[in-house]
């Protein structure tokens, strides 16, 4: 990784820091790179063709539905897959891809916890005692990863657009390039879980959503710092 990638890693551990101000700075200095030199800057140079691989993600937050729904808006904006193994506190999200890919979708992944995570305490320290905290935290974060999935499906969209209004829009070029890597990479990943022998399922929990914080949620992710990767890739 390049000294950019290794610094905001750096940046991201540190704004777990029981120190709020070393925190908070920590957290802002990240941001700062993100947004400054971007994702793909950091970590994604030249078309990347390397082998596809897998790669297991465990933290405090492993056994929230939320995360995985997290983790999976983010793998597919970043050419990759993600699923869930195992259960309860033995639980892991697992994202197959390209390395560079990975490193790109574990480290936004992780900006977008934190910010979550912080987001959530302070809307449920205002919500008061009335309210029943896990309930509310989840609904919160479940509100919260909706808006950045669709945030996310649209920043791919308009990434792919041809129209000169389009913010993230491509050349033709760049743009045929970058649907030639997406086809590549989910043939090297269907490929890979065939050699696995992975098979993904999908499957639903119902849980009880407390509506004000689920909207609260939903305006949360629809403010929170965000760097898409993305490929300027020209056709080769």
């Amino acid at each position: 990784m390049s000294k950019i990638t290794d610094r905001i890693h750096d940046l991201l551990a540190l704004s777990n820091s029981s120190n709020p101000h070393e925190a908070a700075l920590a957290a802002s200095m990240a941001r700062d790179l993100m947004e400054r030199h971007g994702i793909e800057a950091a970590t994604l140079s030249e078309a990347d063709e390397s082998p596809v691989e897998r790669r297991e993600v465990t933290n405090d937050d492993i056994t929230g539905d939320w995360y995985h729904l997290l983790v999976s808006a983010v793998a597919k904006s970043c050419f990759c897959e993600s699923y869930k193994s195992g259960a309860g506190l033995r639980s892991k999200a697992v994202i197959i891809g390209r390395t560079s890919d990975m490193e790109a979708a574990m480290m936004l992944t992780e900006w977008l916890r934190l910010q979550l995570r912080q987001m959530c305490a302070m809307a449920r320290n205002a919500a008061g005692k009335t309210v029943h905290g896990r309930t509310f935290n989840n609904s919160f974060l479940r509100g919260a990863v909706g808006e950045i999935s669709r945030r996310l499906a649209q920043k791919v969209a308009d990434r792919q657009s041809e129209s000169p209004s389009a913010m993230y829009a491509l050349t033709v070029q760049q743009s045929q390039g970058l649907a030639l890597y997406q086809r590549k990479s989910e043939a090297a990943i269907a490929a890979f879980k065939a050699k696995a022998g992975i098979k993904v399922y999908n499957s639903h929990s119902r849980t009880h959503v407390n509506g004000d914080a689920y909207s609260a949620g939903r305006q949360a992710g629809a403010s929170v710092s965000m760097s898409a990767p993305s490929r300027a890739l020209m056709g080769r």
